[in-house]
């Protein structure tokens, strides 16, 4: 389920972010936790909408903070604060979440299901 593989997301990029430099913590790294978080939230705040296009639009939303947190992890990796393999890590997980978001979008705009 894409909201499980989101939330499962959260403690990963906040222990990640956590060990950024101080001055970073509270700049990006907030940015970061804000932003996966706000993958996971859309989700499930959509799925409780009354239409199918409401519904779509959070998932849109959901998507736009993926890509955000993908941007993120490009640009702390360029600022050497990743460990080796966690750019990639990061970024396979953001694709599969993506992935399955757009086929909740397919689905529920098939299916009108809402």
């Amino acid at each position: 389920m894409v909201w499980r593989r989101a939330v499962d997301l959260i403690p990963v990029v906040a222990e990640v972010t956590w060990r950024f430099p101080e001055h970073e913590k509270y700049e990006i790294g907030r940015q970061m936790r804000r932003a996966v978080a706000s993958v996971a939230f859309n989700i499930s705040e959509g799925s409780g909408k009354r239409t199918s296009k409401d519904y779509i639009s959070f998932l849109h939303i959901a998507y736009g903070s993926a890509n955000e947190v993908e941007t993120q992890v490009e640009s702390v990796s360029g600022l050497g604060y990743l460990k080796e393999g966690e750019k990639e890590r990061l970024l396979d997980e953001l694709l599969e979440i993506k992935k399955m978001i757009n086929g909740v979008i397919r689905f529920v705009r098939e299916k009108n299901i809402v």
